[in-house]
């Protein structure tokens, strides 16, 4: 019970943090805190600098100073990195939803990554990052 209640408020506390939302989908739709948000990582976990991505059940970081230390596929075990680039995966399909110009995009690799198409034409690939921290 105290650990659930402890996961509740970890999750509760960083809705309350959503400075970086609110995410839309392609009818303008404000998404709630359990389909997708955007929220900053807890400093007293070392994630300061890391930005989480709730979507739809699944969890993905920016993490470009690899805060979280090694993340690794769920699937194939090979290890996940967050990278930037230019292109999209060819399987890679617009979900309509939308932030600041931002645009989420999924691929056959959503299992370990989803891509963020900025609005200067560049694109992030997040890793899946399932990593748990409560707050003190």
């Amino acid at each position: 019970m105290t650990r659930g209640l402890a996961l509740i408020l970890v999750f509760v506390t960083a809705c309350g943090l959503n400075s970086r939302g609110p995410w839309v989908d392609d009818d303008g739709r404000q998404l709630h805190g359990n389909e997708v948000i955007e929220y900053d990582g807890f400093a007293s976990c070392d994630q300061e600098r890391v930005v989480f991505l709730f979507f739809f059940g699944d969890t993905y970081a920016r993490d470009d100073l690899g805060r979280l230390g090694p993340l690794v596929s769920e699937v194939d075990g090979d290890p996940l990195t967050f990278a930037v680039g230019s292109i999209l995966p060819d399987s890679a399909s617009a979900t309509g939803i939308t932030h600041a110009g931002r645009e989420i995009f999924i691929a056959d690799d959503r299992a370990d990554h989803l891509y963020i198409r900025l609005p200067s034409g560049q694109v992030e690939r997040w890793p899946r990052a399932e990593v748990s921290c409560i707050e003190q």
